[in-house]
């Protein structure tokens, strides 16, 4: 579903138009025609279409250990340099001492 859709109402046919903003979290939600000879309520269901795509998994190796992680579990310092988790955190205790 677009950002925002043009729906027709189920019993007059009227165009209306609907927002994600109108969901609130939620996938089906009740509104009435603003025809005002139709006014009659009825349920918009918004439903998801799942989408694929692959890229390549990254691996860095940890500056500090030699060990060696995909990037989205590295972390990067101000340096450009790639650190595990274990040795960011102890560089960063480092820091407050």
């Amino acid at each position: 579903m677009a950002w925002y859709e043009e729906l027709k109402c189920p019993y007059c046919d009227h165009k209306i138009t609907i927002g994600n903003e109108d969901f609130d979290g939620d996938n089906e939600i009740d509104i009435e025609c603003d025809n005002e000879e139709c006014e009659r309520e009825f349920t918009v269901v918004r439903e998801w279409t799942p989408s694929f795509y692959v890229q390549e998994i990254v691996f860095y190796e940890c500056e500090e250990c030699g060990k060696e992680d995909r990037d989205d579990n590295m972390f990067r310092t101000s340096d450009n340099e790639h650190l595990c988790k274990s040795c960011y955190f102890k560089r960063e205790i480092e820091k407050f001492r």
